[in-house]
C-alpha cells in the first residue's frame, strides 16, 4: 500500500483549533465595521477565543456543503487502508465544524473538517489535519489550514502549515518531520484523543501568561477587545473557572471508565459524586465543599464566604483540612476514589 511506503505505522490524530479559528476573526471584523459589537469587554474575548470544552454531536454527509470534495478524499482515504469512525458536528462559537474522523488500525486517525462561518453561510472552509502522539507525550501536527499560528501552543505539541490538498503530501511531510528519538504512541477510542488533543491545546491558551501575551492580545485589540486590568482579570477568571469545571468532567469519566465499577453502580452515584481536585479555584471548591455538608450554620456559611475572596496562590487540598475542624458537624462525607491523573483529586460520596 502506498500509505504504508509513505509514512509506516504510525498515529495521527487531528487538532481542531486552527481551523476554524480564521472564520472567528473574519466574523468580527464583519461585526466591527457594521458597529455590532456587543461591548469591550472580556465577553467580547470569549467570543473570539477557542471554548475550553468540546461538544460534539452525531452527524452525516447530508449536513457538508462541499460533499464531492469530501467524498473524493474520503475514498483516497479507503484506499490508503483508513476505516471511518464517524461523522461529527460541534459549534464552536462563531462557526459549525463538520468532521469526517477516519482510523488505521489503531494506529493513526485523519481527519477532514468544514468550517462555516455564521456570517457567511454560503462560504465553507475544507480542511484537513494530521499529527503523531509520542510515548513521550506531547505531538506533532500537520495542518493545511492557513491560520494555525493564531494561538500559542504547548512547545510539546508543534503544529506545521502544508499548503497541500492531497492527505498523502500532508502523510509524507508528517513523516519526515517526526523527530528520530520519538516514538509513535497508539490509539483506540479515536474521538476521545480527538477531544483530548482539543482540550490540550486550548487549556494551554487559557493560561495567563498567553492570555497575556501579545500575541493573543494583539488579536484580541484588532476585533475590539480592551485589554484593562478589569477586563484582563475577568478573563482570567473565567478561564480558571472553566478549566475547574472541564478537570471535573474529564476525572468523571476516568471513574465512569474504571473496570471495577459496574453500570449499576455508575448509575446510582454518577448525580451524587463530588470530586475535589488540584485546578480548582476559591470559587468552584467552596461549591463542591457546600455539596458534601448539610444545613450550615451561619458562622460556618461565613468562613466559606470568606475563602471565597482567597488571594493569591490556591491549595484546595491544604483548605479542605483546613475546613475538617469548623466543618466537622456537617461535612459527612465517603471517599469513594483517588487519582492522579489528569490532576490530583479524591471522589467523595455524601453521607
Amino acid at each position: 500500500m502506498l500509505f504504508l511506503q509513505i509514512l509506516g505505522a504510525v498515529f495521527i490524530i487531528v487538532l481542531l483549533v486552527a481551523a476554524w479559528y480564521g472564520w472567528k476573526v473574519f466574523r468580527f471584523f464583519r461585526k466591527v465595521k457594521s458597529g455590532a459589537l456587543y461591548g469591550e469587554g472580556y465577553g467580547l474575548a470569549l467570543s473570539v477565543l477557542p471554548a475550553l470544552d468540546l461538544e460534539l454531536e452525531r452527524s452525516d454527509t447530508d449536513a457538508w456543503q462541499v460533499q464531492e470534495k469530501l467524498f473524493e478524499q474520503e475514498n483516497l482515504l479507503r484506499k490508503l487502508g483508513f476505516s471511518h469512525q464517524h461523522y461529527l458536528e460541534c459549534y464552536p462559537g462563531q462557526a459549525t465544524v463538520q468532521v469526517s474522523l477516519w482510523n488505521y488500525k489503531q494506529q493513526m486517525v485523519f481527519v477532514l473538517y468544514e468550517a462555516t462561518p455564521d456570517a457567511d453561510d454560503n462560504n465553507s472552509q475544507f480542511i484537513m489535519e494530521a499529527a503523531v502522539k509520542f510515548q513521550e507525550g506531547g505531538s506533532l501536527c500537520v495542518s493545511n489550514s492557513p491560520d494555525i499560528n493564531n494561538l500559542p501552543r504547548p512547545k510539546n505539541h508543534p503544529i506545521i502549515n502544508l499548503q497541500s490538498n492531497d492527505p498523502r503530501e500532508i502523510l509524507k511531510k508528517l513523516k519526515a518531520s517526526i523527530p528520530k528519538s520519538h516514538k509513535i504512541s497508539k490509539i483506540v477510542d479515536s474521538e476521545a484523543f480527538f477531544r483530548e488533543a482539543y482540550e490540550q491545546t486550548t487549556e494551554y491558551v487559557w493560561r495567563e501568561e498567553n492570555l497575556r501575551s501579545e500575541k493573543v492580545l494583539g488579536m484580541l485589540r484588532q476585533v475590539g477587545f480592551q485589554d484593562t486590568e478589569e477586563n484582563m482579570t475577568a478573563l482570567i477568571e473565567h478561564g480558571n473557572s472553566e478549566r475547574s469545571y472541564m478537570r471535573t468532567n474529564q476525572l468523571l469519566k476516568r471513574i465512569s471508565e474504571n473496570p471495577g465499577i459496574t453500570a449499576a453502580q455508575w448509575e446510582s452515584m454518577r448525580d451524587r459524586l463530588v470530586i475535589i481536585h488540584q485546578d480548582m479555584t476559591p470559587e468552584t471548591f467552596v461549591a463542591a465543599v457546600e455539596e458534601l455538608c448539610a444545613h450550615l450554620s451561619e458562622a460556618q456559611e461565613e468562613i466559606l464566604e470568606q475563602l471565597m475572596e482567597f488571594k493569591g496562590e490556591f491549595q484546595p487540598f491544604k483548605e479542605l483540612e483546613k475546613l475538617k475542624k469548623p466543618l466537622a458537624s456537617v461535612m459527612k462525607a465517603k471517599k469513594v476514589a483517588s487519582m492522579r491523573k489528569p490532576v490530583q483529586a479524591i471522589a467523595f460520596l455524601p453521607q
